[in-house]
């Protein structure tokens, strides 16, 4: 039996942004600002946007297990994106 890939739901969680259409590098903007800027990008379509939760870690983790979560991802708030490979 096949399926239509065009009724199935799809979501596309959202959470990383480091550049514009117009090409503008916004790798040196902290976290938060980058967030800023996806989430009035994303504001209206059918994209997830991923909020952020300024809480302590140990607090974050056990509301996840909680809640079933897959897992969570953690950032600081006023980072820059980094260039090239980490380690």
């Amino acid at each position: 039996m096949a399926r239509s890939w065009s009724r199935q739901p799809t979501a596309l969680p959202t959470f990383r942004y480091s550049k514009t259409n117009s090409k503008a590098d916004l790798r040196k903007l902290p976290l938060f600002e980058r967030k800023a800027l996806l989430k009035k990008i994303v504001a209206g379509t059918d994209v997830q946007f991923s909020e952020s939760f300024e809480v302590d870690g140990r607090e974050m983790y056990r509301h996840a297990c909680k809640a079933g979560l897959e897992g969570v991802v953690s950032k600081v708030r006023d980072s820059r994106y980094p260039t090239g490979r980490s380690r």
